[in-house]
């Protein structure tokens, strides 16, 4: 392993894990730094969909106890192997840890001011 890849493992491991659980499904996803958004950005090649489906993935730290990365395609395998519903719940698991709530973004952009000069 290479210090660069160290390093970048050290990055991720001190993020927080967030976990979503139901009866028949267990998901562990990591907040994402801008150097993973921007590697999923560029995966997806432009494409708004696939970008979607990149960043969840990017995200995952393991599905139903089992670990997954995208370094050896162990989330792209799981997460497509999921059935639709499976995925729209990992999906809305990973807007809940990355998008603010819509208080929080009502306050903020009520904030909004404007000054002249």
């Amino acid at each position: 392993m290479s210090l660069e890849e160290i390093q970048r493992a050290a990055v991720r491991s001190a993020r927080p894990v967030h976990t979503f659980k139901t009866g028949v499904l267990s998901v562990q996803i990591r907040e994402l730094s801008v150097e993973e958004e921007l590697m999923a950005a560029r995966r997806s090649a432009g494409d708004m969909l696939r970008l979607q489906w990149e960043l969840v993935q990017q995200s995952l730290v393991s599905i139903n106890d089992v670990p997954v990365n995208m370094g050896d395609g162990s989330a792209e395998r799981a997460f497509g192997s999921m059935s639709p519903k499976h995925r729209s719940l990992v999906m809305a698991a990973h807007g809940r840890v990355h998008n603010p709530e819509q208080d929080d973004a009502k306050d903020f952009l009520g904030s909004h001011s404007i000054a002249v000069g």
